[in-house]
């Protein structure tokens, strides 16, 4: 069970997706323009309902963190979140790979690059699926390429979106961006543009109960950020040539 938690007050605005199972939080802190989106490090550990204490450890540093150097430096040390979590102020994009004995991260400063990350360690060789497990490493690694394909040859974070939905490998669910299989399936799909302020849901029908927006705070101030629920859809076709699409 998920829900957007948007928060105005006078001195702080934010847009943070909640999960109510397991705890979790992730999002943008509006007022001082920092975002981050974890994905699974740990995965047997990860997936599930079960309630985790990182959730609150996210938010916490998301909402006092002013820099990347500042979260970096939170979730690493002071409030620990494992796993591969992506964070931005809009210009650079850094990556923080950690797991219970390690972690490492790395800044991406070059605006004509763009960084995809799966469910296995790039940082950390170790961490996540690693090639023994054979059947999750070739997911893990299939969709970190065409989630390269996709992120190149899309023109907007709505095309992104839009071409993740696209089922690239008919039924094998494992394979593709949007994963459905009986052990795991992917609930919703988040987008923040962090050039318009906009922070896009898309809910997957069926995987979940999305609870909506809940607004906190007195609101007296207009909100900076615009939160779009956006229909799920899935494309005839992708928005570029891939393959052998037509």
């Amino acid at each position: 069970t998920t829900q957007l938690v948007h928060g105005n007050y006078p001195y702080l605005e934010y847009v943070v997706l909640s999960d109510t199972d397991t705890g979790y939080f992730e999002g943008v802190n509006a007022t001082t323009g920092i975002a981050a989106l974890n994905s699974a490090l740990l995965n047997g550990v990860d997936f599930g309902k079960a309630k985790s204490p990182e959730g609150y450890r996210m938010l916490k540093s998301l909402l006092h963190s002013s820099t990347i150097e500042e979260m970096v430096e939170k979730i690493t040390k002071e409030n620990k979140v494992f796993g591969c979590t992506v964070i931005t102020d809009g210009v650079d994009i850094c990556i923080v790979e950690s797991d219970k004995d390690n972690h490492k991260h790395k800044i991406y400063t070059n605006p004509e690059e763009y960084v995809v990350r799966a469910n296995h360690g790039k940082l950390l060789s170790n961490a996540g699926y690693a090639p023994s497990e054979a059947d999750d490493y070739l997911s893990s690694k299939t969709r970190e390429a065409v989630g390269e394909i996709v992120v190149h040859n899309s023109d907007s974070i709505d095309d992104v979106m839009s071409n993740f939905l696209y089922p690239f490998f008919d039924n094998m669910g494992a394979m593709n961006p949007i994963r459905s299989t009986d052990y795991m399936s992917t609930t919703c799909q988040l987008g923040i543009d962090m050039e318009n302020k906009r922070f896009l849901i898309t809910d997957i029908p069926g995987k979940q109960k999305f609870l909506g927006v809940k607004k906190i705070g007195p609101w007296k101030n207009k909100p900076s950020w615009k939160i779009e629920v956006v229909d799920y859809k899935t494309p005839l076709r992708p928005s570029f040539k891939f393959w052998g699409t037509r």
